[in-house]
């Protein structure tokens, strides 16, 4: 008989073992086995060991394969409701149509010259009207932008481990993430270390651009550094729609809250109540929710055990009231 065992790590469980009998000439056999996790992160499974004794058990022989497998466990994600996210928000960059306040309808259909533009596609008669060289454009794509903003600095959390802080957080911006992607939103990554290379916008179909972000997810770690990073802030083509899940924020993150505001159009924000993960620790500063919401950001509060629909539903709810008042104020103005 054949004796198989699996390594598997111990955060996966116990190592799967099968007895094989009736080996023959030609034989073959196919098992399977599951796996469990409660953390997400990326394992190597294997390898493989095996052993094959005789009937009589005078003989035993064992071997060793070198080959693994990565297994990557994607953080939960629970389903959100739609919310509005219209107009002015959806779009952004290159792939906003320019529009001209006067002209033919053909200036819609350029945009400005870069470097190593093909000079026979250079539309003249916008080039002198605009004072800069313009270049046709044979197509006008829509593609809406999402930057889902992602707090994981250490002193930002609370707890430990499945019931910490940081995996309310996580699985916050997996679901978020989920939810845009499938309705057709680019949505790229931004963690404390900055933009996630695996996660930045391109062309792709929703479920191509799932898998990304929800394997950068799975890795997110506490990041020791005291304050976020803003290098991917001073990129070209900024815009969309920009949702932040936060953990505890202080009056150093103002400045960082402030810039974040011009990078997309009414700034969203999942913020965790992350003492209530650390019921002993005395409060030292304002919750979340409170800064955000004084920098003009329309934020929902999360706390263990809440539901994350209802966060986000709140979050539409906000963001009727915020247009709302915007149509008045334009109106009002002479």
């Amino acid at each position: 008989m054949l004796l198989l065992e699996d390594q598997v790590p111990y955060a996966l469980g116990a190592r799967p073992r099968f007895v094989l009998e009736g080996i023959a000439q030609g034989w073959r056999r196919q098992v399977t086995y599951q796996l469990r996790a409660d953390l997400r992160g990326h394992y190597e499974i294997g390898p493989m060991t095996i052993r094959i004794t005789d009937p009589f058990g005078l003989v035993e022989l064992g071997r060793t394969f070198h080959t693994s497998a990565p297994l990557t466990i994607t953080p939960p994600t629970v389903p959100l409701p739609d919310i509005g996210l219209g107009g002015a928000w959806t779009g952004s960059g290159d792939n906003r149509p320019r529009s001209f306040a006067t002209g033919s309808a053909e200036d819609v259909t350029v945009r400005e010259y870069r470097q190593g533009d093909d000079l026979r596609r250079v539309h003249w008669r916008s080039s002198a009207r605009l004072g800069e060289l313009m270049v046709r454009r044979e197509e006008q794509p829509w593609q809406s932008r999402a930057t889902v903003v992602l707090d994981n600095r250490d002193g930002s959390h609370r707890g430990k481990g499945a019931a910490s802080s940081l995996e309310e957080a996580v699985t916050a911006a997996a679901s978020i993430a989920v939810h845009l992607t499938r309705r057709g939103f680019m949505v790229r990554l931004v963690t404390a270390a900055g933009e996630e290379p695996t996660t930045a916008w391109h062309f792709r179909d929703p479920e191509a651009n799932t898998g990304p972000l929800l394997e950068a997810l799975a890795v997110v770690d506490l990041d020791r550094r005291p304050s976020m990073d803003t290098s991917w802030l001073g990129e070209a083509g900024q815009g969309g729609v920009l949702v932040m899940v936060s953990g505890a924020l202080t009056s150093h993150d103002r400045g960082f809250l402030n810039r974040l505001q011009h990078q997309g159009s009414a700034p969203m924000a999942i913020a965790l109540d992350v003492d209530a993960w650390a019921p002993g620790r005395t409060r030292t500063s304002p919750p979340a929710a409170a800064l955000l919401s004084a920098a003009g950001w329309r934020t929902a509060q999360l706390g263990p055990g809440g539901r994350l629909d209802a966060a986000w539903q709140e979050l539409g709810r906000a963001a009727v009231r915020t247009h709302a008042r915007d149509r008045r104020d334009i109106r009002a103005t002479p």
